[in-house]
């Protein structure tokens, strides 16, 4: 575990970390979301930047507790402060675990879906905040036809859960798969109350990992709506390539909307400076 810091340390490491340039507009009542406009993925780096200090212990509190410390600095410093001394257990380490095979982060785990899953995925893809984001476009399938098209033009796809129980919160899904020409597609969703929170990038990393342990893929596509880039805007051209973008391609919310082609490359990924569950 690292050495104590106190709170100016902790604001310094915090900074050079988030790759934030202005250290001197920053204090412990900063606010990530509305001071920082810090996206999904900026969330997903703060969380595994505390998680990193405090170790992960051997039986983790609530994964919700830090998701309600991604709040200002100073929630952020009082979740470390607490961890840091709560955290005398000894810190669980698998080594011999392929980097692909690590289906658990600070937030959420990768679990293969099973029948128990499907009623509550079927409130997240209908769910009002999620519908018009996801493969259906808005449109509201009955559950009989969401159960038969589950599979449809799957390679593999993982449901997103809590790290402490087998409750639903998204899904992973890897699609249209091409190993001839060594690509395939991404796409990922998960419940209401996470989104923005980091836990659906970090079930995203987690996926891209196995993904990319799993099969000699050059890239992953993302076909994204214009409306949803925001939850990502950090990541691109650093982590994410735009390819493509069709033009007026959708209507929602009273407007026509671009949808984006972005580019996942294995080289990238493989080469990122910051790891999740790993």
């Amino acid at each position: 575990m690292a050495p104590f810091l106190d709170e100016e340390a902790f604001i310094d490491l915090f900074a050079r970390e988030m790759d934030l340039c202005d250290r001197a507009t920053l204090s412990l009542d900063s606010r990530l979301a509305e001071d920082l406009d810090f996206d999904s993925l900026q969330m997903m780096l703060a969380v595994e930047l505390v998680s990193e200090l405090v170790g992960e212990p051997s039986a983790p509190e609530d994964e919700l507790e830090i998701i309600e410390a991604l709040d200002t600095l100073r929630s952020l410093y009082s979740y470390y402060l607490t961890r840091s001394s709560d955290v005398q257990r000894d810190r669980v380490d698998d080594p011999g675990i392929p980097e692909g095979l690590r289906l658990r982060g600070s937030l959420v785990e990768l679990k293969p879906p099973g029948g128990e899953h499907y009623g509550r995925l079927y409130e997240i893809a209908i769910s009002t905040e999620v519908a018009w984001r996801w493969r259906y476009g808005g449109a509201v399938p009955s559950y009989d036809e969401f159960i038969r098209t589950f599979e449809t033009g799957v390679l593999t796809q993982l449901v997103v859960t809590r790290r402490r129980s087998n409750e639903p919160v998204g899904l992973v899904v890897g699609y249209n798969a091409n190993p001839l020409n060594r690509h395939a597609y991404l796409a990922a969703v998960v419940e209401p109350r996470l989104i923005g929170s980091g836990a659906g990038a970090e079930a995203v990393v987690l996926f891209l990992g196995y993904v990319f342990g799993t099969w000699d893929f050059e890239k992953l596509y993302l076909e994204l709506p214009e409306f949803n880039l925001a939850q990502f805007q950090s990541g691109l051209d650093h982590y994410i390539k735009q390819e493509g973008c069709l033009r007026s391609h959708i209507y929602h919310a009273g407007r026509r909307w671009d949808q984006l082609v972005l580019a996942i490359y294995r080289d990238d990924f493989m080469n990122r400076r910051k790891l999740v569950g790993v």
